[in-house]
């Protein structure tokens, strides 16, 4: 299989250089999976990371970026040192790019498919917010229950964007 280099990672401020995941624990860790070879990279960056809304929902989290690809030496959030590319090939995110939420040191969600922002900005409120707590870990509960929440509020949602 030939593979095509078809995206650049570029420096992001809001994003935190770190090689030990286990020490961010104090607030949630969203995990963001790229490499070079990504073909909705660019956009995901420029489209849903680049919402208003998105950027205040990660304020709420350390967020790191690494290359899949990387040899370099990391600490995962479990304390265990290994590859960033052992690491990532360990969780079995082969979508980028993926993003990996956790809390406590713990996996709570995973993206690892195109979503829209709506979805996306739901899970990151989930895991942020720690309303997996409350829903016991059931996001399609929460999903639901937000939803109609803001439907009944008279917000729009539009489930497509």
């Amino acid at each position: 299989e030939i593979r095509v280099e078809r995206y650049t990672m570029i420096d992001d401020e809001r994003f935190i250089e770190s090689t030990d995941l286990h020490e961010l624990s104090k607030k949630p860790l969203m995990l963001i999976i790229e490499d070079k070879y990504c073909e909705m990279c660019d956009d995901f960056n420029k489209t849903i990371l680049s919402t208003k809304r998105i950027n205040r929902l990660m304020k709420d989290f350390s967020v790191v970026r690494i290359d899949a690809e990387s040899n370099e030496m990391i600490i995962s959030p479990k304390g265990e040192e290994t590859t960033i590319n052992k690491y990532v090939k360990e969780l079995g995110i082969t979508y980028r790019p993926g993003v990996v939420f956790f809390d406590e040191n713990k996996e709570i969600a995973r993206v690892d498919g195109m979503l829209y922002e709506y979805h996306f900005g739901e899970i990151m409120r989930y895991v942020g917010k720690r309303y997996y707590k409350k829903f016991s870990g059931d996001f399609k509960s929460y999903f639901a229950n937000r939803t109609l929440e803001l439907l009944s509020s008279g917000a729009t949602v539009n489930v497509g964007k």
